[in-house]
């Protein structure tokens, strides 16, 4: 019997040599090869929650866990000792930055993506996109949602004249 450990994702052979004690005994063969593939474990990455809706200055965390996926069922969690670490990315760290311990800190208003996973073992590859939206505190109170575009002027009594068309 043989023990293959520590192979990674991907196609692999195994090959076999026979000493010539085995061709005394009858084995007509002396080397052969054993294709092997080793396919990624299918996993499931759980992020809660899925999106965030922050004023600038909130702070808030992620809760991250990875399980066994099989037959669109969620199994045992998966232990980060022996999976590896999970990683948290803002896209844009100007509006929200996130650090190792799954703390979320909102420092500008805007919409940005955090990516959560664990790279740098395909044998457990997962990774999720928490949506965050950020405000300034007088949008958010006011329940305002008032676009603009910076150069852009309404003159007075034309905004007077279409009052309802702006509304």
């Amino acid at each position: 019997s043989f023990k293959l450990e520590n192979l990674t994702v991907g196609n692999h052979v195994f090959r076999i040599s026979l000493s010539r004690e085995a061709w005394d005994y009858g084995l007509r063969f002396q080397d052969f090869e054993i294709p092997i593939v080793v396919k990624p474990i299918p996993v499931k990455l759980i992020v809660n929650p899925e999106s965030f809706d922050l004023m600038v200055d909130d702070e808030d965390d992620i809760d991250a866990k990875l399980y066994v996926y099989r037959d669109e069922e969620i199994g045992d969690e998966l232990d980060p000792d022996e999976v590896g670490n999970i990683t948290f990315t803002s896209s844009n760290s100007s509006i929200v930055t996130v650090d190792d311990e799954c703390n979320v800190v909102a420092v500008g208003e805007g919409k940005t993506v955090i990516i959560v996973g664990y790279p740098g073992n395909d044998m457990y590859a997962a990774a999720e996109d928490v949506v965050v939206e950020v405000a300034e505190q007088v949008k958010k109170e006011k329940n305002s949602n008032i676009e603009y575009h910076i150069g852009t002027m309404i003159e007075l009594p034309r905004a007077a004249l279409s009052a309802d068309e702006i509304a």
